[in-house]
């Protein structure tokens, strides 16, 4: 089981302590923000976000790992690459 919370610059807005106890802490949540565009339309996915120590995958890199039962990999620069596919940081246009 993976929960969400929502980080924000004054603290995250998460699950109670007791939700977090059963999903043993930080390793089984994972953050649920989203960026709109103009018009309220979602574009682009974060996959990834800062963490103390090291990158912190977002929900979305999260259930797609488990998913495919591979971990991710989170480059320096931001990149990821999971069960070996580098994920373009920004689609190409198409005509």
């Amino acid at each position: 089981m993976v929960l969400g919370e929502v980080l924000r610059s004054d603290g995250a807005i998460g699950p109670s302590p007791g939700q977090r106890i059963a999903v043993r802490q930080q390793q089984n949540i994972r953050p649920l923000n989203i960026y709109s565009d103009l018009g309220d339309v979602v574009r682009r996915v974060q996959l990834s976000f800062a963490g103390k120590e090291k990158p912190i995958p977002s929900m979305a890199l999260e259930l797609a790992s488990r998913a495919l039962k591979a971990e991710p990999v989170i480059s320096d620069d931001g990149s990821v690459t999971l069960a070996g596919y580098r994920i373009p940081r920004r689609a190409s246009r198409t005509p």
